[in-house]
């Protein structure tokens, strides 16, 4: 008998994505891969600023490959952030530096969330799905690359807050005292979301995670409640 090949990377961690046990060692890859910690990434992003650099799929093509290069991991994390879909509902997306991200105007009524647009994310996020082809045609078949988008509650919270928060007080607010409105912005969310993701595996993603940065904000009880049906039409 001829010995069986030795599973790539991409296999390998399509593998224990799918809770299965590969042979060989267990595949490698870091959440946040483009960084600071890297010295290219750094001279990269003296000369630009940072949404130009996701919205320049050279530049973020680049970013993706630079920790393969380096250190061989077994799958790319494309450079992006959960705040594209936000602004492509028609919130001005900015980064101000040692501040993070904010979106203005915040969300913060009814009739705020029925001023968002729905979009077309092959038309308003093209850029990204672009990203997402010459990544996989310069990984290849051998390795894996992960997409993503934010979970309802975390993209949610940026909208509502306007920015990062510690107290998430005026999501809460929304929540708790007007949870007809708080529904409604997610619900639109997520049927952005749905194609927004899939534009992503059309591309040549592998992998989609969903980042809930922000959902230990809240008690378990009111996740399952408020969140949970949302997350899971996500997903």
């Amino acid at each position: 008998m001829h010995p069986m090949p030795p599973l790539t990377s991409r296999e390998r961690f399509l593998s224990a994505c799918r809770r299965e046990s590969p042979a060989g060692s267990p595949p490698a890859w870091v959440m946040r891969q483009a960084g600071r910690y890297l010295p290219e990434y750094r001279e990269l992003r003296a000369e630009h600023e940072f949404l130009e650099l996701v919205h320049t799929p050279e530049l973020a093509t680049e970013l993706t490959c630079q920790p393969l290069r380096r250190f061989d991991m077994d799958a790319a994390v494309i450079f992006s952030d959960i705040l594209l879909p936000p602004a492509a509902m028609g919130l001005e997306l900015s980064f101000a530096a040692g501040e993070g991200p904010r979106l203005w105007p915040p969300v913060r009524e009814a009739a705020d969330v029925e001023r968002l647009q729905d979009f077309d994310a092959r038309e308003a996020t093209g850029f990204l799905g672009e990203s997402i082809r010459r990544v996989r045609a310069e990984i290849g078949p051998e390795k894996a690359l992960i997409g993503f988008c934010g979970a309802p509650f975390t993209t949610a919270s940026y909208m509502i807050e306007g920015a990062g928060s510690r107290s998430f007080e005026h999501s809460k607010r929304m929540l708790h005292g007007d949870p007809r409105t708080f529904e409604r912005l997610v619900d639109r969310l997520v049927d952005n979301l749905i194609p927004y993701l899939a534009m992503q595996v059309e591309s040549g993603a592998d992998v989609l995670q969903v980042f809930d940065s922000w959902g230990g904000a809240l008690d378990a009880p009111t996740y399952a409640r408020s969140l949970l049906p949302g997350l899971k039409r996500l997903v």
